[in-house]
């Protein structure tokens, strides 16, 4: 493997999103206040964490030690134990991740070892808002 397809990102395209609870949806806005299949899962993190006060939040992905992505979220490293402190009430664990050629002032958390940031929106949604 050469070392710039190593820190390559995979394609938001090429992800499979689960959209089984949308099939039989007659509400225009989905479960979570945003249609997954119209927005996209990476606008409605965004815009989750932009309501709760964080300044930016992306899908993003961290790598484990065989290289296996793991999804997570990519904040800035200043709302980062925030984040983990609020994550923990709800009951989650999270761990941080800096890519080695990454933006300084970012990290990407990982919720629960690796569970999709989509799949957690529910309790996005209940967690705490950052003054």
């Amino acid at each position: 493997m050469s070392f710039d397809r190593r820190f390559e990102l995979p394609n938001f395209d090429d992800m499979d999103v689960d959209l089984t609870a949308c099939e039989n949806c007659d509400f225009e806005c989905g479960t979570i206040g945003y249609c997954l299949d119209e927005c996209g899962e990476n606008y409605i993190i965004c815009t989750l964490f932009m309501d709760k006060g964080y300044n930016i939040a992306n899908k993003d992905w961290g790598r484990s030690s065989d290289g296996k992505l793991i999804p997570g979220v990519e904040i800035y490293k200043n709302q980062t134990q925030k984040f983990m402190k609020a994550m923990s009430k709800l009951g989650h664990t999270c761990t941080t991740y800096n890519h080695p050629l990454g933006k300084s002032y970012l990290n990407t958390v990982i919720i629960d070892g690796g569970v999709e940031p989509i799949d957690l929106a529910l309790d996005f949604l209940e967690m705490e808002a950052i003054k």
